[in-house]
């Protein structure tokens, strides 16, 4: 009779690879579909939200000139966009409104302009600093930039 100290613990047995090998393969395949279909789309055309109007603009621009435009804003965004802390506390003042009771519409009103009066600043900061590339651009760089506007608005009324 083998003491129990000496016996080796169950090794897997081949059901048991084959499955964890079909496994990591459904894994892999479904991670590969999900970045084919992120891929496959524009990135920088995006759907809806709030800079969608600006879309063809930045889709129009050459590789190095939209990454100065990005690393742009991102300076101007933390320069001037309130810390995570402070945008939570105008979430907070939203919700504190809603709840007010007697209700006060103007309280309200009051608390979602604060947050607005951000993404605005933030937007009238994006077109300056596109306006200034623009008009660093030469007569011939701008006409091409056009067409290239153009071109991206083209490619977006075949996808529709």
């Amino acid at each position: 009779m083998q003491n129990d100290a000496e016996q080796k613990p169950p090794v897997p047995g081949r059901r048991l690879k084959i499955l964890l090998g079909l496994s990591v393969a459904l894994n892999l395949a479904f991670v590969g579909l999900l970045a084919g279909a992120f891929l496959r789309h524009d990135p920088v055309a995006g759907r809806g939200g709030p800079q969608a109007y600006a879309w063809p603009y930045m889709a129009a621009l050459d590789r190095e000139d939209r990454r100065a435009m990005f690393r742009a804003l991102r300076q101007e965004r933390k320069a001037t966009f309130p810390e995570r802390g402070s945008r939570r506390a105008m979430y907070d003042d939203v919700v504190q409104a809603m709840r007010a009771d007697p209700f006060d519409a103007q309280a309200l009103q009051a608390a979602l302009d604060r947050q607005a009066g951000i993404g605005v600043a933030f937007q009238q900061s994006a077109r300056a600093a596109w306006l200034e590339l623009v008009a660093d651009m030469s007569d011939a760089e701008r006409a091409d930039y056009a067409q290239g506007v153009e071109e991206a608005l083209s490619r977006r009324k075949k996808r529709r």
